[in-house]
């Protein structure tokens, strides 16, 4: 589309003093006969083959002596040295211990609130299970001796004043029923009616009835006398008080020797009720 032929420029005043400017005129360029003419377009290209590289002027074996080398094959692996068994048990309980170790820290460090419940629930077990053990397995302490024991009794045996002592085997047992050392003085002087009378109504009754009288007990008091054994040392070795009950359960081990001198342990064992008297008495050993 043409454009009208502009007028020419007039003088235009000067602006602000400078130099007076005069615009060229604009010349109307939009027919064929003005364009510049147009360059030939460009048409496709054929693309051939990229020429073959230049040959090498050296052998390759030249270049590197690694390149014409065939590689050598890959060494097997070494086989897996088992570890002797005695190493391995006593490994064993150290790597245990460290990966229990490891384990507990990292759970710790992970749940903090429900580590220190399972604490808390360890300790209370642990604690029961201490309370339980010192209840029912008595406290042993260092060995000492009572001294003599008075019996008081209108026997007329000459041997019933004879010195008689009562080892504690653990210091601070509770000391021994009456009854009990009855019985065993009545050992230690061969005195039937003494040991006799130590035991209650209820369990004379029972003896009586598996033929173990006074007279019985005297008998073997002889015997044993006759023989040359003497009941030498009393040992006191431990007590138990069964709980809600008033029954009390003690353990004494007698020494006696023969003729020859050699002796002989023997471990009797007492149940006193709450009245102190004796409804269980027997000799462990079988004697």
């Amino acid at each position: 589309m043409s454009q009208p032929p502009l007028p020419p420029a007039q003088d235009a005043e000067p602006i602000y003093g400078g130099p007076q400017v005069v615009l060229p005129p604009i010349v109307d360029r939009s027919s064929a006969a003005d364009l510049p003419p147009a360059k030939p377009p460009y048409g496709p290209q054929s693309i051939g083959a990229p020429p073959p590289p230049p040959a090498l002027a050296v052998a390759p074996a030249a270049l590197s002596p690694f390149m014409s080398t065939p590689r050598a094959p890959a060494l097997p692996p070494l086989p897996r040295t088992e570890r002797p068994l005695f190493w391995r048990i006593v490994r064993w309980p150290f790597k245990t211990l460290l990966k229990g170790i490891y384990y507990a820290g990292n759970g710790v460090s992970q749940h903090p609130r429900r580590s220190l419940g399972v604490a808390a629930v360890l300790a209370v077990l642990v604690l029961a299970l201490w309370v339980i053990v010192n209840m029912v397995t008595p406290t042993a302490r260092p060995a000492r001796a009572l001294g003599s024991v008075p019996i008081a009794t209108a026997s007329p045996n000459p041997d019933i004043n004879a010195p008689f002592t009562i080892t504690d085997y653990t210091q601070g047992l509770a000391p021994l029923p009456t009854n009990v050392l009855h019985y065993l003085h009545g050992l230690k002087t061969y005195n039937a009616q003494e040991l006799w009378s130590a035991l209650s109504p209820t369990l004379q009754q029972t003896f009586t009835q598996n033929n173990i009288t006074q007279s019985a007990y005297a008998s073997y008091f002889v015997q044993e006398k006759t023989a040359g054994i003497a009941y030498q040392q009393f040992i006191y070795t431990g007590y138990f008080i069964v709980p809600g009950t008033g029954v009390s359960k003690y353990t004494v081990e007698v020494i006696k020797s023969d003729s020859a001198g050699n002796n002989v342990a023997e471990t009797f064992y007492f149940e006193v009720d709450g009245q102190g008297q004796v409804i269980q008495a027997s000799n462990l050993n079988g004697q």
